[in-house]
């Protein structure tokens, strides 16, 4: 029409010109791998895609992770939405299984770190899912996502049906609502309440470490493991 000037989006279309703007978004990113963050200096709303280096950096192959991922890849495989919950301590590996799952699917992956967005809202994270629409979705510290309880089981919802694959970890299942953990929300659950022995012993492959040492180590979070394989290095065993 001649009496109407100016950008327009046909709603009709509105579902394909999304996709193919979040599509862009990503070829922008240069990278199948991304990650959500907060713009600083930004007190509202405002969110800011990066590359995610760290899937592949200091992913260690793991039976945990592995377990995890053939189970998922038979949901995936046959066309079925699926969301899986980690639980367990902090530094108990939880992050790794993510990242290592993410690295075997090698799938469009978003992952969001709720504890960089704490001030954002449900609504503002649902909407940036919306447009990127990854086919795996990592959440860390899913029990601090910011929004009442309503929201939150909303923002689920919206979640499963967008993303083929959602992974996501929390500390403390206390903090989770009962009503969040049922299919269509959360599928699966699983505890994960220490790292895989395995995983230890390549963490410290390079170093003579006494069984006894190593039987104590098996039992501390990653970052312990990794501080103490800087001292090592810098001072002894001792």
């Amino acid at each position: 029409n001649d009496w109407f000037q100016g950008p327009w989006i046909n709603f009709a279309r509105y579902d394909n010109v999304l996709c193919a703007i979040g599509r862009a978004m990503w070829e922008n990113a240069s990278s199948k791998r991304i990650v959500l963050g907060k713009m600083r200096r930004h007190d509202d709303d405002s969110i800011v895609i990066r590359p995610d280096f760290t899937i592949g950096e200091d992913v260690f192959e793991s039976k945990t992770g592995r377990h995890i991922y053939t189970r998922l890849r038979r949901f995936y495989d046959v066309g079925i939405n699926r969301s899986l919950m980690l639980v367990g301590p902090p530094g108990s590996g939880k992050t790794t299984i993510m990242k290592a799952c993410a690295m075997y699917f090698d799938l469009y992956t978003l992952r969001i770190q709720i504890h960089e967005l704490a001030t954002m809202s449900a609504d503002a994270i649902i909407a940036a899912i919306t447009l990127l629409r990854p086919d795996v979705l990592i959440i860390d510290d899913f029990d601090r996502l910011h929004g009442g309880h309503d929201s939150l089981l909303t923002a689920l919802e919206q979640m499963n049906k967008l993303c083929r694959i959602i992974i996501v970890s929390v500390n403390n299942i206390s903090n989770i609502e009962p009503a969040v953990i049922r299919p269509g929300r959360i599928d699966m659950l699983m505890e994960v309440d220490r790292i895989d022995d395995d995983v230890v012993d390549r963490m410290l492959d390079t170093h003579e470490i006494p069984e006894q040492v190593r039987d104590l180590l098996r039992h501390w979070p990653v970052a312990y493991i990794r501080e103490f394989q800087k001292r090592v290095k810098a001072l002894s065993v001792d």
